[in-house]
């Protein structure tokens, strides 16, 4: 069967490629941006689409030949009535003209336009159109798939909740009752399989869930027994603290928890995995999933990594913006005019030096802040300016090597900080 799959380089679709691959299946991945998660897959195998921009026309062709379309593109952030409701839309508008055999939606649990959040609702209004379409051509092959919290290696779920879990006193959310039933992708990818196989009217709309429901609690033990971890009492954190928590993580590109995250864990993430059972779907719990999937080290190292990810670049970027602010609003300080002196500069020139610098600073911590995922030439750049800047200090006053304050012997702080950053971006 050849296949077009939209998000293939997300979790999910990255996950469901392998196994379409696997089964004999020919891929054509649809991709925004190229990455590496299908090395090996041929160029060939690879076409831009933009969900955001493109129209009914731009898919006509692109869908020659192909059997079934799978969309698994997804976001938290950015136009989301564009990526889960235009595009999607324009998407099935012309599955429909060529009568495309199987189209999946990938949508997600509790997706409704009366939902809370702008996702749910951004997802609702495209799994609507499909069914539509549906009902209208008697396509019994097309089909919304809304699941549960998907868990497994790779995941944005799984890291966020296994790095909550990996901390020595892990909080609890709220009042620890929050409860979802989530399940593990390699179920997910089977139900996808099965369907694409399905010689028979599948339903519009499926829950994919697991078999069992948990707080959010027992997803914490759960995951922590899964790193090897011991038991460890739970931190309460009061649901008001975690409002403004994520109203904060709205501000910033890189945060995980935010208002949308937080209203779709508080309404719960549950529902009957009854019908899903009665189409032959066999949902594992959780638990057992995890069994078959053991932990690694690296699970571990990766789990306690990443809450310092954010801690490190805010903490360079307060330390950029800091140097830059400061030297231009305090007066001038003796330090700045010796560095400036040993280096010739004249006085004029020496203060255009500063500012030039001071502006450089800031620039870079406020890219720190706000850049979703700093380029590797930004990340290579930050260590090559405070080489630099160490290297022109050590010319200009050798002797501050020696100060009781250390100002060049931070330098190797934040280098090591920027070495550590650069080692774990994604």
């Amino acid at each position: 069967m050849r296949i077009l799959i939209i998000g293939a380089n997300g979790f999910i679709g990255a996950r469901l490629a392998t196994a379409l691959c696997a089964a004999g299946h020919e891929l054509i991945i649809g991709v925004h941006r190229p990455r590496s998660r299908h090395g090996s897959l041929g160029p060939d195998r690879f076409i831009h689409v933009d969900l955001t921009r493109d129209v009914s026309t731009d898919w006509i062709k692109r869908l020659e030949g192909v059997d079934a379309v799978i969309n698994a593109a997804g976001a938290m952030t950015g136009d989301l009535e564009a990526l889960h409701a235009r595009g999607p839309i324009a998407l099935f508008d012309a599955c429909a003209r060529l009568s495309i055999r199987h189209v999946i939606q990938i949508s997600a649990l509790g997706a409704d336009i009366s939902a809370e959040t702008w996702f749910l609702r951004s997802k609702a209004k495209a799994d609507a159109h499909l069914c539509g379409l549906r009902e209208k051509y008697g396509f019994g092959g097309w089909c919304v798939l809304r699941p549960s919290l998907v868990l497994g290696r790779g995941g944005g779920s799984m890291a966020q909740f296994s790095a909550l879990a990996a901390l020595p006193y892990p909080p609890r959310l709220a009042e620890g009752t929050w409860r979802i039933q989530p399940l593990h992708v390699a179920d997910l990818t089977s139900a996808i399989l099965m369907l694409l196989s399905a010689n028979i009217q599948v339903p519009a709309y499926l829950n994919l869930v697991g078999p069992e429901e948990m707080t959010t609690d027992q997803l914490t033990g759960l995951l922590r027994g899964w790193l090897g971890l011991p038991p460890a009492r739970l931190i309460p954190i009061r649901e008001s603290v975690l409002a403004v928590a994520a109203r904060l993580g709205s501000l910033l590109p890189n945060a995980a928890w935010r208002p949308e995250t937080m209203a779709m864990l508080r309404r719960g993430n549950t529902a009957d995995p009854a019908p899903a059972q009665a189409f032959c779907f066999q949902i594992r719990p959780i638990a057992e999933a995890l069994s078959h999937d053991p932990a690694t080290q690296a699970d571990l190292v990766a789990a306690r990594m990443m809450p310092l990810l954010p801690l490190i670049r805010g903490a360079l970027a307060f330390v950029w913006i800091g140097s830059g602010v400061l030297p231009i609003t305090l007066p001038p300080a003796p330090v700045n005019h010796n560095l400036l002196a040993g280096l010739g500069l004249t006085q004029a020139l020496g203060q255009m030096v500063l500012y030039a610098g001071a502006a450089l600073d800031v620039a870079i911590g406020l890219a720190l802040l706000f850049w979703r995922r700093p380029a590797i030439w930004f990340l290579l750049g930050q260590v090559g300016v405070i080489l630099m800047l160490t290297v022109l200090a050590s010319v200009a006053a050798p002797h501050a090597w020696l100060d009781p304050f250390a100002p060049l012997l931070k330098n190797l702080a934040l280098l090591a900080a920027s070495f550590a950053l650069l080692g774990m971006r994604r």
